[in-house]
This record gives structure tokens, C-alpha cells and sequence, in this order.
């Protein structure tokens, strides 16, 4: 059985892990201007199996997942959320720079040498919070709207609605068009 520090340090690993994969797969990536990008990693329970293998645990997929699940918290000593919100740094990492890189092409940037120099030199500091914090807030927006609102939400599913919609802002904004347009159809009027 790992200590609780070495079960912590596992299961970071792996949520960094799956968030690189994340953002490597995904089709549009939100980066910040500091050269950091957010992703919202779910585990399910081929996950919590995972990190139980890595642990060291003898586990099969055939095992009960809610045992599996009651172990890897009390092994943590914390609770595990549904979704976990991943910051991931670019400047050490040659996959997520070379999708910042055709992230750049894509947008049209000249000198793109010159913004990898200026990522280097510069110190990194509040922008980072503030995204961090705007994406926090956009998620919680989104998740106010899904529940005083259920039905505008139909089909969508999660903080972000649709988890192809880039990290809570596309999903807000289209829930919330389809908040106002049944506002709109005369939806909201008492019966």
C-alpha cells in the first residue's frame, strides 16, 4: 500500500498525463498569452483502475468499481471531483509547444521565433491567475445556467455542456442562446 504523499503524486501525474493527451487530440486549444492552456480532465472507472495498477494494487477491470473508487480516495485521503481543471505549462513540454506553434500559424502570427523568445524571457505571473480565474467563473456561469435552467440545457451535459466546445465559454454562450431564444418563443411565460 503507497503512502498517502506517493498516492498524490501518482494520481497528479496521471491527470496531468490525460490532460496532455486531452489537448493534444482536441481540435481547438485555448492558450493563454503567457503560453499556458487549461483542461478539465474526468476520470472514469478504467481510470480509477489505472491508478490503482500504478499504485501497485493487483486490480481487473472485473472488480467492483465503487470498491476501486472507496480505495483510491482513502489511499489520496481526500475526495476525488467529478471534473479536475489541469494547468499545463508549455515551455517544458515539446508536444504542447508544437501545438502552440500551429496554433500560431493557424492564427495568422508572422514571427513566431519571437514569441517563443519573449514566452522564455519573460517572467510569468498575474495573467496566469486571471485566466485561471475567468475560466473558474465562466464554469461556474455555465453551471448556474444548467441548473436554474435544466431545459435550454437539454442534451448538454457537464460545466462545460459539451466537451468539445472550448473549456466552458462555446457551451455558456450557445446554452445561453438557446436560453434567450426560448425566452424569446414565449417559454418563460407563466401558464
Amino acid at each position: 500500500m503507497p503512502t498517502q504523499a506517493v498516492m498524490q503524486a501518482i494520481y497528479m501525474q496521471y491527470l496531468l498525463n490525460k490532460a496532455k493527451n486531452q489537448i493534444t487530440d482536441a481540435a481547438k486549444v485555448a492558450f493563454d498569452p503567457q503560453g499556458r492552456v487549461l483542461a478539465e480532465v474526468s476520470l472514469d472507472d478504467a481510470d480509477v483502475t489505472s491508478l490503482l495498477k500504478l499504485a501497485g494494487y493487483k486490480v481487473r477491470a472485473l472488480d467492483y468499481p465503487d470498491d476501486q473508487k472507496t480505495r483510491l480516495i482513502a489511499d489520496l485521503g481526500r475526495p476525488i471531483t467529478e471534473t479536475t481543471t489541469v494547468s499545463l505549462d508549455i515551455s517544458q513540454d515539446v508536444a504542447l509547444q508544437a501545438r502552440f506553434k500551429t496554433t500560431l500559424i493557424d492564427a495568422g502570427v508572422e514571427n513566431i521565433d519571437a514569441v517563443f523568445a519573449k514566452l522564455n524571457a519573460q517572467p510569468k505571473g498575474s495573467i496566469i491567475a486571471l485566466q485561471q480565474e475567468f475560466h473558474f467563473h465562466l464554469s461556474l456561469a455555465a453551471r448556474s445556467y444548467f441548473k436554474a435552467a435544466p431545459d435550454a440545457f437539454a442534451g448538454r451535459t457537464g460545466s462545460c455542456f459539451t466537451r468539445s466546445e472550448s473549456f466552458g465559454y462555446g457551451g455558456l454562450c450557445s446554452g445561453i442562446k438557446g436560453c434567450n431564444q426560448r425566452k424569446n418563443s414565449g417559454y418563460w411565460q407563466a401558464q
